[in-house]
């Protein structure tokens, strides 16, 4: 009973949480009402753009395994060790009970650390640029820069296009979401990166094979 209790109230202050955390935006989305970004896709050259978020996703995984192996291995093969000794006697169930909970919660917390530890690389990773919204910006120069017609004043001797002040609040934030964003796909691995890729490119050739097929 008291463990319903705990879950209902947990589950109550998630909601509770999430409509918190909608209004917000919904308030922000009001008061900053920026105009929508231009997002240029090409199927055929999905795979390629997101290649750099793939491998920088399988540098972290080996990044991750180096630093958690020699720290949580040698527990987790003690914990193995006590459940293969509890199972060898079937009498002490209650001991391979326990055995198997301390070597459940152990691997939880492991992968818990791992997580960590790949969000943190991920977050390092994002900040310098491997990200996965910012390369399909139809223009990821120029989007955020100063009107042509300003531009020729306001360009200097260097050349570059200057960035537009009206622009400068949506530009951050939209580089904070494509960081938070990219940080969580590349702490899912690259096997979570290549089922984006996977799904993306299997939806625009199914639409393709059954325009082809509408057309005959």
């Amino acid at each position: 009973m008291q463990n319903d209790k705990e879950a209902k109230k947990d589950k109550g202050l998630f909601g509770w949480l999430v409509l918190a955390g909608l209004g917000v935006l919904v308030i922000v989305a009001i008061v900053l009402p920026w105009d929508g970004i231009k997002i240029k896709v090409d199927w055929n050259t999905v795979p390629t753009v997101l290649a750099p978020l793939m491998l920088t996703a399988l540098f972290i995984e080996r990044a991750v395994e180096v630093m958690i192996s020699p720290w949580r291995d040698p527990g987790a093969d003690q914990k193995a060790q006590e459940l293969q000794d509890a199972k060898s006697s079937p009498a002490a169930i209650q001991r391979q009970s326990d055995a198997l909970d301390d070597y459940t919660q152990y691997k939880g917390k492991t992968r818990r650390y791992a997580f960590a530890f790949a969000l943190l690389l991920g977050i390092a990773a994002a900040m310098v640029g491997i990200r996965a919204l910012w390369p399909f910006l139809a223009d990821p120069n120029g989007s955020f820069i100063a009107p042509a017609s300003s531009t020729a004043n306001a360009s200097g001797p260097s050349g570059n296009d200057p960035r537009n002040p009206k622009k400068a609040p949506q530009e951050t934030a939209f580089i904070v979401v494509d960081v938070v964003l990219s940080a969580l796909l590349l702490a899912g691995g690259a096997n979570g990166v290549h089922s984006v890729v996977t799904s993306f490119t299997s939806f625009f050739d199914n639409n393709k094979q059954q325009n082809q097929a509408g057309s005959n």
